[in-house]
């Protein structure tokens, strides 16, 4: 089993896909080039987990919840979205899509294609080339606000930083990345118009 590398102090949001089978998808993860971080824990109340980090680097979870999933609401302040930014979008749809039965699905997002996973006929997570060469492939969780520049003034005042303002060229001016105080990135979005 790999450890966690904690010599950097960097904080990250980790992305916690649900699954039927933990130890299926450990498998499958280590089979096909990744590896197991933490091995599969039973959380009392909770269900099963286990930290993997796929072929191409991105670190994500994998739960099998006691009570099932938890209903989708999409409200302001709530996750609404997760990526994988990757050197190869392609190559890491193709292995998340093997985990757990989803198909594949694309659309036309601001001009561009998008990629994205269904299952159960609904959206579960999308594909993008990572932006920049230089940062790790990793998964990218979303946040919906009712104002992304009164946010960005809420998230400095706060002690965290903007990594990419608002720019008209990217979604229309709808998203920001920043990184909270402890360093965790992360994007939020407004309420696509």
């Amino acid at each position: 089993m790999a450890e966690l590398d904690n010599s950097q102090n960097n904080s990250h949001w980790l992305a916690l896909v649900s699954v039927a089978d933990v130890d299926g998808v450990v498998k499958a993860t280590n089979s096909a080039g990744g590896k197991t971080l933490i091995a599969k824990t039973t959380i009392e109340g909770r269900g099963e987990v286990a930290v993997l980090e796929d072929p191409q680097g991105a670190l994500f979870s994998v739960i099998n919840t006691i009570n099932g999933d938890p209903a989708l609401t999409v409200n302001n302040n709530s996750w609404i979205w997760q990526e994988v930014w990757s050197g190869d979008p392609a190559a890491s749809s193709a292995f998340y899509q093997q985990l757990a039965g989803y198909s594949t699905a694309q659309k036309t997002l601001f001009g561009t294609n998008y990629s994205f996973l269904k299952i159960n006929n609904s959206p579960a997570f999308g594909f993008v080339k990572k932006p920049d060469a230089e940062i790790g492939n990793t998964w990218v969780n979303y946040i919906k606000v009712a104002d992304v520049d009164a946010t960005i003034l809420k998230v400095t005042a706060a002690g965290g930083q903007v990594l990419m303002a608002p720019d008209d060229a990217v979604r229309n001016g709808t998203v920001a990345i920043i990184r909270d105080p402890a360093g965790a990135g992360l994007v939020i979005q407004e309420t696509l118009k």
